[in-house]
């Protein structure tokens, strides 16, 4: 399984104007193959879109993990450099991306900190930004896999 990006389009009326207003929104989808994801997708989609509901797009994402406040409202994306050390003395990065669930930007690197906090070889931030996905829709077994690690 893995994670995939699902931009969707549908008609939404206004709470401000009482107008029906096109949304375009991203979300995160964890799940087993392209299919699968539109199927969480629509499935999900179900509980908050009145009306007619349209796919875009659908791609593999990046994102390794997702960490941070359960309760929060804003996604971050985070770059991870992990460098470590070849046998032949050459340094070796590689990249990690991870989405990082918290209210503001100033608590990103707290909570990665926390999160690599058990991790011996040497890494960096690299970039944060706020990150497109509204919401994210995983299986329960995800987050027991994640709270026995």
């Amino acid at each position: 399984m893995q994670f995939f990006e699902v931009k969707i389009r549908y008609t939404s009326v206004d709470s401000n104007s009482g107008k029906e207003v096109i949304k375009r929104e991203t979300y995160l989808v964890w799940a087993v193959s392209f299919t699968d994801a539109e199927t969480i997708i629509t499935k999900e989609a179900e509980q908050f879109v009145k009306g007619e509901m349209q796919v875009l797009t659908i791609k593999r994402s990046n994102i390794a993990k997702i960490i941070g406040d359960e309760d929060a409202e804003r996604y971050y994306k985070a770059k991870l450099i992990i460098i470590s050390i070849a046998d032949s003395g050459h340094k070796i990065t590689t990249s990690e991306y991870i989405l990082v669930k918290t209210d503001n930007i100033g608590d990103v690197k707290e909570c990665i900190q926390s999160y690599m906090k058990d991790v011996i070889t040497e890494w960096e931030v690299n970039n944060i930004s706020e990150s497109p996905i509204i919401d994210v829709f995983l299986p329960d077994e995800y987050f027991e896999t994640i709270k026995n690690k």
